[in-house]
């Protein structure tokens, strides 16, 4: 089952806030912004995941233990509300922000509630055709339970079949070792069954997704919970995606 998962909690500010409030925050960790990207216990796929940042505007970001945010004064609760709204902030639930302590006060049924309204909508397509793929179509339409599982790992485990891969957040130079490893390359045609379709941002892998045949491909958005496993018309996916390059890898060396 998902849950949100709060080892502490993150308010993502500007400077401007922190100026006008920094008297309230003198014993409290305000990290600036960059710091708190390199920091991996505190900008760590969990954490990104849930809260969105790449949606966010910010330039500091408070660390505070569960219960912090409710013992501060109903007017600094109220501006830190409205900061995290007004910074691109979606975790608002009854109009009160989520934090680690008031998740906790929530039962199971309007926890799931929350989390189900940021879902990424279910694919159409009719997979009874792909029956050859099990280890796909039964993914087809669901959500892995912890953030993390991205493209990347969804397009080896298309490829390997290994579930332990299927749950790793993979990254770029990962992925294309294991491609190369399998005895991928990059070919000058179209895709068809087996062939790896890879998006790319001024030269930077962004997206990658398995070719089932020369129209449908086996995909995963992005890195959070809320985007499902799918079997797609790569027309689809490509009409969700802002890459205009891609390249097209296929298996070239025998086993």
């Amino acid at each position: 089952m998902r849950n949100l998962k709060f080892e502490f909690d993150l308010f993502f500010i500007s400077e401007a806030f922190l100026n006008e409030h920094q008297h309230n925050l003198i014993n409290t960790l305000v990290v600036p912004k960059e710091e708190f990207k390199k920091n991996s216990s505190l900008s760590n796929v969990v954490n990104n995941s849930t809260y969105q940042t790449w949606n966010l505007t910010y330039d500091f970001v408070i660390v505070a233990e569960p219960g912090w945010y409710e013992c501060l004064n109903d007017d600094l609760r109220n501006e830190i509300k409205l900061e995290m709204i007004n910074n691109g902030l979606e975790l608002i639930h009854h109009n009160h922000l989520v934090t680690a302590h008031y998740w906790e006060q929530l039962n199971i049924d309007e926890q799931q509630a929350f989390i189900h309204q940021f879902d990424d909508e279910f694919s159409t397509t009719d997979i009874q055709d792909f029956h050859q793929y099990p280890h796909l179509t039964k993914l087809h339409n669901t959500f892995p339970n912890e953030h993390g599982a991205n493209c990347l790992s969804a397009t080896l485990y298309a490829l390997t079949k290994n579930p332990f891969i299927l749950e790793q957040w993979v990254h770029q130079e990962t992925f294309m070792l294991f491609l190369n490893r399998l005895g991928y390359k990059e070919v000058e045609s179209s895709f068809n069954r087996g062939d790896i379709i890879c998006f790319y941002h001024d030269d930077i892998l962004t997206h990658a997704c398995y070719a089932i045949d020369d129209e449908y491909v086996f995909n995963k958005q992005g890195q959070t919970f809320w985007e499902p496993w799918t079997i797609e018309r790569y027309e689809t996916i490509q009409s969700k995606r802002d890459e205009v390059n891609y390249k097209i890898y296929k298996k070239l060396k025998v086993e």
